[in-house]
């Protein structure tokens, strides 16, 4: 039995913990930005 084709559920666990940081990571720095370009938006309409 080849272990390099058949991946550990630990490996795999990490595999996909690394890629749902990744997202969370992305979709953060993505969610931030928007609420400081609204934030910033509203300002300059009420001022």
């Amino acid at each position: 039995m080849d272990e390099s084709r058949h991946p550990t559920a630990i490996q795999t666990a990490i595999k996909w913990f690394f890629i749902c940081g990744m997202l969370a990571i992305i979709g953060g720095a993505v969610f931030l930005c928007i609420s400081i370009s609204i934030a910033k938006n509203r300002d300059c309409l009420f001022k």
